[in-house]
């Protein structure tokens, strides 16, 4: 269905959680498909750090011959495997939507040139309890995709901020004792429409969504702005005294320096041939920077 193969260029990403889960899930696509050890390799924290460097810089490359990683959630963190790969498969599914969402971000993330397609592998047992066990995983399936796409961050659904915490949650409602009552505890435990959003004190685990309502004061408290400090009393004053530091003729500096606040201003305004103010006294007109268009 993906067209993964001995001679195709598509690429996959297989997530599972034991790494002997892993080693069959690769021995087994090596036989059924008839690839070599090069094309399906494994990825665990068993391996050197050489060699897990060396298996993920081969995975990002187009020329390296490897097509399928199959992965322990070592890989759910940090590792960019986008470059090359757009699918993603999950053999087993962690009772957390914070690792849910990690595993899937290995793929869809910026970058990424194509779609992402992500698939999970769920079995439809006919025992109903079991049954309902699984239709609480497929709910949080559809919860991760969910809030993925409304708020960015899946970990915002519980307000939990903690995978321990997030299973802890999801393996307390797979204890109770019906159906119903397993549904409606992953429910409230994980609500479709989540009332608040991002917490930044639970997510750095000094409070948790709901433990206390934060305190706003009922007006603003005021801020005394002092005013800047200056050497004139005005624009009339600053301009006064420019006018008398640039004229060496003192009569004419005691005309114009000495009149009443305001006029000094509008005299400045009028045309030059009324006031005959020099021109170093005005602020020189900005430079424009643009240039002229070349002529075509």
């Amino acid at each position: 269905m993906i067209g993964v193969g001995r001679r195709s260029e598509t690429r996959a990403v297989i997530f599972s959680e034991r790494i002997k889960t892993l080693e069959w899930i690769a021995e087994q696509i090596r036989e059924r498909l008839g690839m070599s050890g090069e094309q399906v390799q494994t990825f665990h924290n068993s391996k050197t750090e050489d060699e897990q460097q060396q298996i993920i810089e081969s995975f990002s490359m187009a020329s390296a011959s490897i097509r399928v990683l199959v992965t322990s959630d070592i890989a759910s963190e940090g590792v960019n495997l986008h470059k090359q790969c757009h699918h993603l498969i999950h053999v087993d599914l962690p009772w957390s939507l914070i690792t849910l969402e990690q595993r899937n971000g290995r793929i869809d993330r910026y970058g990424q040139l194509q779609s992402p397609e992500i698939r999970y592998l769920v079995y439809e047992p006919t025992d109903e309890e079991v049954a309902s066990d699984m239709r609480i995983v497929s709910k949080l399936i559809a919860k991760e995709n969910a809030a993925h796409k409304a708020l960015g961050d899946a970990a915002s659904v519980m307000g939990l901020y903690s995978e321990s915490d997030e299973e802890g949650a999801v393996i307390a409602a797979l204890r109770k004792r019906t159906a119903r009552e397993r549904e409606q505890a992953l429910e409230d435990a994980a609500p479709d429409a989540p009332q608040q959003g991002f917490d930044p004190w639970a997510f750095a685990g000094l409070s948790k969504i709901g433990d206390a309502e934060p305190v706003v004061p009922a007006t603003p408290p005021q801020v005394h702005v002092a005013p800047p400090p200056t050497l004139f009393d005005g624009d009339d004053d600053y301009l006064a005294r420019a006018i008398r530091l640039h004229f060496r003729e003192p009569r004419r500096a005691a005309i114009l320096g000495d009149r009443p606040a305001g006029s000094l201003l509008q005299a400045a305004r009028r045309p030059a041939a009324a006031t005959q103010l020099p021109a170093a006294v005005l602020p020189a007109p900005a430079q424009s920077r643009r240039t002229a268009a070349p002529h075509l």
